[in-house]
């Protein structure tokens, strides 16, 4: 029995590592001076298979909700660790290029938009278009850009 536990601990723990090193998601550097934060850091939208043939639980969540709204969620880590960041998450319609900002809060790495302390913050609700002008014009357009590249990259999948 110990022997079966050992077998089954060791292959959660490979497993863990693959989802880490293989990853399928589009993303972009935000520098300082573009976000929300006085720290560097990266939008990413993740709606694809990665290399290992996983689905991790974002891009679960992203496919479920382009099917049910026709929306790509968008990630924005304003400051991280090695596991955990501060997290902005934006709905994006890929059509039109327009992004809604939606909450923000502490999560992990890969399971950002399953995470219960993601909450609204004074620009929940917002409505952008790529060309709008605002203090935060380039993390919006990155996160436009980066919704759009994964959801290419999510309509050849569906199509093989």
């Amino acid at each position: 029995m110990l022997k079966i536990l050992c077998s089954f601990l060791l292959m959660v723990v490979i497993l863990g590592i693959s989802m880490n090193k293989a990853e399928a998601h589009s993303s972009a550097s935000i520098s300082a001076d573009e976000g929300f934060s006085s720290y560097n850091g990266w939008v990413m939208a993740d709606m694809t298979i990665n290399e290992s043939g996983i689905v991790t639980p974002d891009a679960s969540y992203s496919m479920r909700i382009y099917t049910a709204m026709g929306l790509v969620p968008v990630a924005y880590c304003a400051s991280g660790g090695s596991h955990m960041g501060t997290y902005y998450t934006f709905f994006v319609n890929p059509q039109t290029g327009y992004l809604m900002v939606d909450r923000t809060g502490p999560a992990s790495h890969g399971m950002v938009f399953s995470s219960p302390d993601l909450k609204a913050f004074s620009k929940t609700g917002h409505i952008v278009n790529v060309t709008d002008m605002s203090p935060q014009q380039e993390l919006y357009r990155k996160a436009i850009s980066v919704a759009k590249t994964e959801f290419d990259k999510y309509q050849s999948m569906i199509k093989k």
